[in-house]
C-alpha cells in the first residue's frame, strides 16, 4: 500500500521555522515595516494564507503571489517585482537556514520499510524538493509531487490522483498523511485516497468527520496501517 505525505507541519516543521526565522527577518527590516514586532507575525502569516489561496485557485503565479505577500506585509502596493522580489530573497535566506524535520519524521520513515512512499505538496519544485534535499529524505520517496508540476493544487483530488499514477497505484489503494483537514484530509478523500489527519496539537475538536483516523505522531503511522 503506497503511502504519501504533506511535506509542510507533517515532515518539515514548518510553523516552527516561522517562530525561528520570523523575528529575524523583522530585525532585518524593522525601519521599513509598518508593524510592531509583536504584530508581526500575525500580519505575515494572513498575507502568506491570503496570497498563496488566490496561487491555489490560479488567479496568481507562484512569483506573482510571493510579491503580493511582500506588498501586503510592508502596505506598499506600488512596490516593483524587482524590489519586491529582492525583499523575498532575503526573507528567504533566513527561512530556509531554519528548516528542521520533526523529531518523528526518520523513526516512522523508517518503520514502513519497502512501502512505496511519495510527497504530495503545494509549492515549486525547486522549494519544495529542496527542502526535502536539505533534510536529508528526498531518496526516500519514489514520487515527489509539487503543484507547480501537476499543474494544480491541494485540496484539487486531481493533484493525489497524479500522484498515485507515478506509482502505477489504483487510488484506492493509497494513503495520504497530512495536517491540514481541508487540503490534505478533504482533498485525499476526494481522490479515492485513505486519508490519515496528523493532529500533533491533539485538537481533534476541529475535524469534521470522526471516522477519520487521528494521529498525533508519525509513530503512530505503522499500527494504524496494520
Amino acid at each position: 500500500m503506497p503511502v504519501f505525505f504533506d511535506l509542510d507541519d507533517t515532515l518539515l516543521d514548518d510553523r516552527g521555522a516561522q517562530s525561528r526565522y520570523l523575528p529575524l527577518v523583522y530585525a532585518a527590516w524593522r525601519d521599513r515595516l509598518p508593524h510592531s514586532e509583536q504584530d508581526f507575525p500575525s500580519a505575515w502569516r494572513t498575507a502568506l494564507q491570503h496570497h498563496f489561496d488566490r496561487h491555489i485557485r490560479g488567479e496568481l503565479s507562484y512569483a506573482e503571489q510571493r510579491r503580493e505577500r511582500i506588498r501586503a506585509v510592508f502596505r506598499a502596493p506600488t512596490l516593483t517585482d524587482d524590489e519586491a522580489d529582492r525583499r523575498m530573497r532575503e526573507f528567504l535566506e533566513i527561512y530556509e537556514a531554519s528548516w528542521q524535520l520533526f523529531d518523528d519524521v526518520l523513526p516512522a520513515l523508517d518503520a514502513l520499510g519497502d512501502r512505496p512512499l511519495g510527497v504530495i505538496t503545494n509549492g515549486t519544485d525547486l522549494q519544495q524538493r529542496g527542502k526535502l534535499e536539505r533534510m536529508g529524505i528526498a531518496d526516500r520517496f519514489e514520487v515527489i509531487l509539487t503543484s507547480e508540476a501537476a499543474g494544480l493544487g491541494k485540496p484539487d483530488p486531481r493533484i493525489f490522483v497524479q500522484a498515485a499514477a507515478r506509482l502505477n497505484a489504483p487510488p484506492e489503494c493509497c494513503v495520504h498523511v497530512g495536517d491540514d483537514w481541508t487540503r490534505d484530509v478533504e482533498g485525499a478523500r476526494g481522490a479515492g485516497f485513505a486519508a490519515v489527519w496528523l493532529d500533533r496539537e491533539r485538537d481533534r475538536a476541529i475535524a469534521r468527520d470522526p471516522a477519520v483516523p487521528c494521529i498525533g505522531s508519525l509513530t503512530e503511522l505503522l499500527a494504524l496501517l496494520h
